[in-house]
């Protein structure tokens, strides 16, 4: 899988021919992916089948496989993270038709059947980021030397509230 996806494809086309294409999308020029990544770890590895469906509407099966870098949320030390974005998408050419797709897909807005591979690989990446990611309790250095919490050893403000209520 080493060949380089192509930059635009022709979806209704595609999808006429039940093609296949298998190869790598650079993500290093993802600009949102990258502003919420503290790096990427080589390209997207992606499969793409396509096909019609029984309302005729052209589909592209999706799935695109990268690995990026991230804070762990308890110890803010890089970790790597892999990604697996799995999707079905629908060709559509307004928004009214992409609110009236059935369950299981997804809507993609494309005017003249033409689309960006790599905006939809950036898509699909951006959806599965975890929200908090981090280490296993075994690898994370925040686990091995938790400090203990500084309010355990201070008194109690609201202590005098409990003799004011007494009286």
């Amino acid at each position: 899988m080493n060949d380089l996806l192509p930059d635009r494809v022709n979806v209704r086309r595609l999808a006429s021919r039940a093609a296949k294409l298998t190869g790598i999308c650079p993500i290093g020029g993802c600009k949102r992916l990258l502003a919420v990544v503290s790096g990427t770890v080589g390209d997207a590895q992606v499969s793409l089948s396509f096909s019609i469906d029984g309302q005729h509407r052209a589909l592209m099966h999706c799935t695109v496989i990268a690995t990026v870098e991230m804070p762990c949320q308890r110890c803010l030390e890089p970790m790597s993270v892999e990604l697996v974005a799995e999707a079905v998408l629908a060709l559509v050419i307004t928004e009214e038709q992409a609110a009236n797709l059935p369950a299981g897909y997804e809507p993609l807005l494309a005017k003249d059947d033409m689309v960006e591979l790599a905006s939809v690989v950036e898509d699909e990446l951006l959806l599965v980021l975890p929200l908090a990611p981090s280490h296993d309790t075994e690898g994370c250095s925040r686990t091995e030397s938790e400090p203990e919490s500084p309010l355990e050893d201070k008194p109690n403000p609201f202590a005098v509230l409990e003799t004011l209520k007494r009286k």
